[in-house]
């Protein structure tokens, strides 16, 4: 007899021997539903005290997956840095495990001094050892559980393809796809796949076996699809690591079940430029779509838009006319790209011929939906100013159209109104008055600057005149804002003050010039002078 096999009969004696009563009776949970082999729980231990006198101990449940018998040959270290540590099983090796079975290793690691540069693993040689023979017999191997210390690095999820796509797959059939995970992060820190949320109950995916990935490690994770009516797949899978720093990653997942084409925009139902210069352009990536089984014809884009301003180039930048007269194949779950531009050209909103927000019109050999409709909005901004009123004189107007004097003493406000009544914001930034400007002419609660004024939106303050002096007074009020057409509009004002005798004037009564001043003598009947301001006259 050869000496191999005399010595492979001693193995599983010795094994037979020293399992007896040793091997634990209950399923291991760990051991559900993973292929033939042995497994450790965690995969990796990590141990984050590392300076000396540390004392960790830390658990490797190792178990048994399968309906087979596993002998455990050898449990040992090894590694540069194996000296600080000791390890002890609830079995001693060489031994048997039952199926479905399990037992731990308890590692300590105790460093006294610096700890000791390089790695180190808790190595765990196994073979089969049931008596029978079978397609499930466990291949001879070696189990390697890597004992870390400290956690460093960060880890991170990629995966690849970002898409996946089923193609067309008719109802009642199936088809199966793989995702590759992968931990592209650094360090020593493992990621662990925990749950999928996969948007569909079409859609097959379950956790797999080997969940954990060291950095530069990864997964192959099948999903399947199993429409059960003509239909076209759009959703999103989102992938949940233990790790809470770690955000979960979205792949989205399409398909149809759809034997004939199907016509569809993306984005869908409207697209918004918001508010674009006059003079200035935007432009919005719009995808046509087949979402059908079968080639998709269109036969025309047509734009409603009546102001000049909205107009489409292909995705390589040539243009593209929106007069209905486009013809185009696209292949199922094909896309054709294009840009919607809004190019500002006359100040105001993209409008259709009734008033209405402008269309992008859509029409295909779609047999169900034959036409696509995509509201197209935005503004061409050019925000104008007006002031009421143009200019001011403070005095009153005269029966001839002229102005009456400013009494002495008296002290006039007159309102100004400032409107935007152009298209965007407008911001004013300043009032101001025109250098030389009289000092008589003052702002009452000059508003807070820099203000903004949205279409048709009025901002109203008082400006006054004080008649200090018998002289014509003169100046200008200046208003800045980002009109582009006027930056600086000006207001010019005027006054003359006279004293009572010239300029007394009392609105529905008789004036009184008594001590110089100009006041109320009496009110003509049915008024009454209730405020006592002369200014005002009579109410």
């Amino acid at each position: 007899m050869s000496p191999r096999p005399l010595m492979n009969s001693l193995l599983v004696a010795a094994l037979a021997s020293a399992c007896s009563g040793t091997s634990p009776s209950v399923v291991d949970a760990g051991a559900v539903g993973r292929p033939p082999g042995i497994y450790s729980i965690p995969e990796q231990l990590a141990f984050t005290c590392v300076t000396p006198g540390c004392d960790t101990t830390l658990t490797a449940r190792i178990t048994v997956s399968g309906d087979r018998r596993v002998a455990i040959k050898r449990i040992l270290l090894d590694g540069a840095a194996a000296a600080d540590f000791t390890f002890d099983s609830s079995d001693r090796a060489p031994f048997i495990v039952g199926a479905g079975a399990g037992f731990d290793v308890n590692v300590h690691y105790l460093p006294t001094g610096a700890p000791i540069p390089g790695s180190v693993a808790l190595h765990l040689t196994f073979t089969d050892a049931s008596a029978d023979e079978s397609d499930q017999r466990i291949m001879p191997g070696e189990l390697v559980v890597p004992l870390l210390r400290r956690l460093v690095g960060s880890p991170e999820l990629s995966v690849t393809p970002a898409t996946v796509s089923f193609g067309a797959v008719m109802s009642g059939s199936s088809k199966t796809a793989s995702m590759h995970l992968k931990n592209t992060g650094f360090g020593n820190i493992a990621l662990e796949v925990v749950a999928f949320d996969a948007g569909s109950t079409e859609l097959d995916l379950s956790l797999p076996m080997v969940r954990s990935m060291l950095p530069d490690a990864g997964i192959d994770v099948p999903i399947s699809w199993n429409p059960v009516a003509p239909s076209y797949l759009h959703t999103t899978v989102q992938i949940f690591t233990s790790a809470p720093e770690v955000p979960a990653v979205d792949v989205v997942v399409e398909g149809t079940s759809l034997s004939t084409p199907r016509l569809a925009l993306e984005p869908q139902g409207a697209v918004d430029f918001g508010e674009v210069a006059r003079t200035q352009s935007r432009k919005l990536p719009v995808l046509l779509v087949n979402q059908g089984g079968a080639d998709l014809v269109v036969q025309s884009l047509r734009s409603t838009d009546v102001t000049g301003n909205l107009l489409a180039t292909w995705a390589d930048g040539g243009t593209l006319l929106l007069d209905g007269t486009a013809s185009l194949s696209i292949a199922p779950l094909g896309r054709i790209p294009l840009n919607l531009v809004l190019k500002g050209g006359t100040p105001g909103e993209l409008l259709s011929a009734d008033g209405s927000d402008s269309q992008l019109v859509v029409s295909s050999d779609d047999p169900d939906h034959p036409q696509v409709v995509l509201t197209v909005l935005g503004t061409v901004t050019e925000p104008r100013l007006s002031a009421n009123p143009t200019r001011i004189n403070f005095g009153n107007v005269a029966p001839d159209g002229g102005f009456l004097p400013v009494p002495q003493g008296w002290v006039i406000d007159r309102q100004v109104q400032l409107k935007n009544t152009g298209y965007g914001t407008l911001t004013v930034k300043n009032i101001t008055f025109v250098g030389g400007s009289s000092q008589l002419f003052g702002v009452v609660d000059k508003p807070t600057l820099p203000t903004q004024l949205k279409r048709n939106q009025q901002l109203a303050f008082d400006v006054e005149f004080r008649g200090e002096t018998m002289a014509p007074a003169s100046g200008s009020l200046s208003i800045e804002t980002d009109d582009p057409i006027t930056p600086f509009l000006e207001i010019p004002l005027a006054a003359t003050v006279a004293d009572c005798t010239l300029a007394c004037p009392i609105a529905n009564g008789t004036p009184s010039c008594s001590m110089g001043a100009c006041t109320v003598g009496t009110c003509n009947s049915d008024w009454y002078d209730t405020d006592q301001s002369a200014q005002n006259g009579c109410e």
